[in-house]
């Protein structure tokens, strides 16, 4: 991945397969692009630069829920959702946990479970998750 990105506004996210990135190189990217350098992020968000270049090396985790969502605020993504969704995404797969935007709601949702336990018992799962993508996709439209 390239290590530096001039502006959020033109650099095409939605292209991205973020999945294959690590977390710290895509916020590294993010950063980036909307101009800001490490040292007045770490200011914003009340952390010290070698904290905030650790994440972004690899060398420390991704950081928790509350340390994410201040930085996606001062970062101003809240009109970057696919942003945000990766952000999420990739510091749970860091930390090797769910992402923290939905693991609340999936914890307390007893349905979600057992869904979840219907579809990796199916034998063509990705077929079945394909058609409640679309299901629900539909629904959206209504």
């Amino acid at each position: 991945m390239p290590k530096s990105y001039s502006n959020i506004e033109t650099f095409d996210f939605e292209s991205f397969e973020y999945e294959n990135f690590n977390f710290g190189d895509y916020l590294r990217a993010v950063r980036q692009a909307k101009g800001i350098s490490i040292r007045q992020l770490a200011k914003e968000v009340h952390k010290t630069p070698t904290y905030l270049s650790d994440i972004e090396n690899g060398h420390n985790k991704p950081p928790e829920k509350e340390l994410l969502e201040i930085i996606i605020k001062k970062l101003n993504l809240n009109d970057f959702p696919n942003v945000k969704t990766a952000l999420f995404d990739l510091a749970a797969k860091g930390r090797n946990d769910i992402p923290a935007d939905i693991k609340e709601h999936l914890l307390n949702n007893k349905l979600l479970f057992d869904l979840i336990r219907k579809m990796k018992a199916c034998s063509n799962e990705d077929a079945v998750i394909m058609r409640v993508q679309k299901l629900l996709n539909e629904q959206e439209v209504i």
